[in-house]
């Protein structure tokens, strides 16, 4: 009488097939997730801008996005004193800070886009959902070159990695392109 099963060497050649694949797999997946945190991070900003919008929209009030560079967090206020200026004094945070995945932060040394330059750096939403940019800050357009900060938001790595994501925001609010160079 024949037994149906396996033979030891068959389950050991199985056993080693799966594991020469998962070591394969585990030396790819660094790799694989390269800029994930930046990319990350650049669909954060993306939402926050929709949540900023949505809600200027419907409560028929200017809201601001304020950006603290160096912590890589941004903060929604509403504009309550109706002065259509933003001022974090009087106006209110109406969400909890949106903070960009772990070690991304918003470009804002030398190189770095005009609306980082300013003192407090925001953004403002009409009602209409249009965006305004700070006095002395105007909408500029996409170049992703790693040279250039001709775009209107730069996210880079905290720890000096390499890459780099290029915002770029439309006059009507909403961000039109999310490009990532690994340089």
């Amino acid at each position: 009488m024949k037994r149906n099963g396996f033979t030891l060497i068959e389950l050991l050649m199985v056993i080693s097939i799966i594991i020469m694949i998962t070591s394969m797999t585990v030396i790819m997946l660094p790799t694989m997730l390269k800029g994930q945190g930046l990319k990350q991070s650049g669909y954060l900003i993306k939402n926050a801008f929709s949540q900023a919008r949505q809600l200027a929209a419907s409560e028929r009030l200017m809201h601001f996005i304020y950006f603290m560079p160096d912590k890589g967090t941004m903060l929604l206020y509403e504009d309550t004193d109706d002065d259509k200026k933003f001022n974090r004094d009087t106006d209110t945070q109406v969400a909890p800070p949106i903070k960009l995945s772990k070690d991304v932060i918003f470009l804002s040394e030398n190189e770095c886009p005009p609306l980082f330059k300013i003192k407090d750096p925001y953004v403002a939403f009409r009602n209409d959902g249009s965006i305004i940019f700070p006095n002395g800050v105007e909408d500029l357009p996409l170049d992703p070159n790693p040279n250039d900060t001709n775009t209107d938001i730069i996210l880079v790595d905290s720890k000096k990695r390499p890459g780099k994501v290029f915002l770029d925001i439309e006059a009507s609010g909403i961000i039109r392109k999310i490009i990532y160079k690994p340089e």
